[in-house]
């Protein structure tokens, strides 16, 4: 496939061809949606397909106009739960127009369904900026899992906004303390993608309590995050917690016992 242009050419006979349509335009920042020349009732056939390719294509074509986009979010909320995977895929590929019936479902859904909804926004990225003061609202969810998807979706849609709310700030920071091990993971791994958008005091100081945590991914991405914030006194913390870490008192494959002879490798 030879192609020096910066203009999509299509690729003849390849179900998936949508999805490399949409890639093509990301990567050139062109967030156009062109309406497919498909018919709404072919395409609705098509996302009905066993063979995921031609679903998952279709799906990305209907998700560039309102009426597939309805069709979209009718399965999406089903209990068939393999067209309603499909069917996400194409609402992410609308962006910033699936915005509105997101925002409008996630309220009186229950939390399996907000979950969906949350993961959804999520994908969707820098253009789901205005759905982060909503998804802040169910940081304090009592479903565990809602909490973790909260928590991970607001560094996903943050990490690119010019400016990041003191709402989502306190979220995240909030999210640290969480009695779910997942949770505070999800929430440390946020706030190392928004970096020093993302530095406060408080911030600092639960993540060095975090680095004795229970859950070794805690441990880990509060070592990462603490180096992101580009704030000295949390980099001062996480060399000093790695430089206590060289110390193992156990013994290593390999150890020999000290004598007053030279010590070399063991044959």
């Amino acid at each position: 496939w030879e192609h020096d242009s910066a203009e999509w050419l299509s690729i003849e006979n390849d179900r998936l061809a949508p999805v490399w349509k949409h890639i093509w335009g990301w990567h050139r920042s062109d967030k156009t949606l062109e309406p497919s020349d498909q018919s709404l009732g072919n395409l609705a056939e098509l996302l009905m397909s066993d063979d995921d390719s031609v679903a998952t294509g279709a799906a990305y074509e209907l998700g560039t106009t309102s009426l597939g986009l309805g069709l979209l979010f009718e399965k999406f909320v089903s209990d068939d739960t393999s067209v309603r995977s499909i069917a996400a895929y194409g609402i992410v590929h609308a962006g910033k127009s699936a915005l509105p019936r997101l925002l409008e479902l996630i309220d009186q859904a229950e939390p399996d369904l907000q979950l969906r909804i949350i993961d959804v926004i999520g994908d969707i990225g820098i253009e789901a900026e205005d759905a982060l003061g909503r998804l802040g609202l169910l940081s304090n969810s009592e479903d565990v899992q809602v909490r973790r998807a909260v928590a991970e979706s607001l560094g996903l849609i943050a990490q690119a906004c010019k400016e990041v709310s003191n709402e989502v700030i306190r979220v995240l920071s909030e999210a640290l303390v969480d009695e779910d091990a997942i949770v505070v993971r999800n929430a440390t791994f946020s706030i190392s993608q928004l970096g020093a958008a993302a530095n406060t005091q408080l911030i600092v100081e639960r993540i060095d309590h975090n680095l004795s945590h229970w859950h070794h991914h805690v441990r880990g991405w509060s070592i990462e995050t603490l180096q992101r914030l580009e704030n000295p006194l949390a980099t001062r913390l996480a060399l000093n917690y790695l430089m206590a870490a060289r110390w193992d008192p156990a013994h290593k494959s390999g150890d020999i016992a000290q004598t007053a002879k030279v010590m070399h490798k063991a044959n």
